[in-house]
């Protein structure tokens, strides 16, 4: 059958960041197997690539010709662009309890998984409920975190929410420095070698604003 290519076509990396390009994607109409089309592909400078594409190949175009062997001059030309469409997936972890002196900068973020790798999570939106009824009288607020994953290609994830419930600290959880006598009254009383009061390991004082 006669050959007639298709001008340029589009050729999305799969989710192992990687693809195989065969003539039957550059033809209009492509009655025969793959195997019976013969695909020779060169970059802008002529060079003759194969026919596998992967993340390296990202915004690159190739010309492609494609015939049939021993079919005479039966040969057409088409262009073919790598590109990644394959959008990146995040998983927000399940509902996080802190004390309220944790830095909640120090939350775990999202696990992102992309095929191409290098995607990032990226907050989008964050609410702070207080808990003004006292119910249960141990929660002082909620936070919740609205995360998404973006990759380098722009692609984006759906979003998830990542919950944070933030306890009030109670009284007997409070780890106090063992006392400090000296007898040298140059002997520093410093926080720094007096010890300062801990929960859960964190140092409760000095207060940071």
């Amino acid at each position: 059958h006669d050959l007639a290519c298709i001008g340029n076509i589009n050729l999305s990396l799969d989710d192992m960041c990687a693809t195989e390009f065969t003539g039957a994607m550059m033809l209009e109409y492509a009655p025969n197997d793959a195997s019976v089309y013969m695909v020779v592909i060169t970059d802008k400078e002529g060079n003759v690539v194969d026919d596998q594409f992967d993340f390296s190949d990202i915004g690159s175009c190739y010309n492609v010709s494609v015939s049939i062997p021993d079919c005479g001059t039966n040969t057409c030309w088409g262009e073919v662009c790598i590109e990644d469409k394959f959008a990146p997936t995040i998983e927000c972890r399940d509902t996080m309890i802190m004390a309220c002196t944790l830095d909640l900068s120090g939350v775990e973020l999202p696990t992102v998984r992309d095929n191409c790798g290098g995607a990032l999570p990226v907050l989008v939106n964050e609410v702070v409920t207080v808990n003004e009824d006292c119910d249960p009288d141990d929660l002082l607020a909620t936070v919740v975190r609205s995360y998404k994953a973006v990759d380098a290609q722009g692609n984006e994830s759906q979003v998830c929410d990542q919950t944070i419930e933030v306890k009030r600290v109670v009284s007997g959880s409070i780890v106090f420095p063992a006392d400090f006598e000296s007898n040298v009254c140059t002997t520093s009383t410093d926080i720094s070698v007096t010890g300062v009061p801990t929960i859960g390991g964190v140092s409760i004082y000095p207060i940071n604003q």
